[in-house]
């Protein structure tokens, strides 16, 4: 996006959707990233886009799993929140593939509250289903 002056055109965020995440760390319980990202964990990741000038968005489900089956946010808005936090996450889309629909009013005021409590500004992007 950067080389091919899309950022310089305004396109300034860097979006990973699903499939980045790996599942759980056994010990800490906070999602790590697929082995495709440096240390499990999608920091680095954060660290380059935003020496581009750039910001690092990306996703989760409010469910137990995400649209294609890999670990998501139910049961663990608040450590996921502050995950992407300390990982430099700038946007987070969270949608509702996978759930129980009786839980959407509990996990997404869940995943808002946890991001407000984060100490970094993160768009919370709720993609509510219909």
């Amino acid at each position: 996006m950067h080389a091919r002056g899309f950022a310089a055109a305004g396109w300034k965020t860097l979006s990973i959707d699903d499939c980045w995440m790996s599942g759980r760390n056994a010990t800490t319980r906070e999602l790590t990233a697929s082995p495709a990202f440096p240390g499990g964990t999608l920091a680095p990741t954060a660290d380059f886009v935003h020496a581009l000038g750039m910001q690092l968005g990306t996703y989760t489900a409010e469910s137990t799993g995400t649209c294609c089956g890999h670990e998501a946010s139910q049961g663990f808005e608040a450590l996921d929140a502050a995950t992407f936090a300390k990982w430099g996450v700038d946007y987070l889309k969270v949608d509702g593939c996978n759930s129980n629909a009786s839980y959407y009013a509990v996990g997404y005021p869940l995943m808002g509250a946890g991001l407000e409590a984060s100490g970094r500004a993160i768009t919370y992007s709720c993609s509510w289903p219909d």
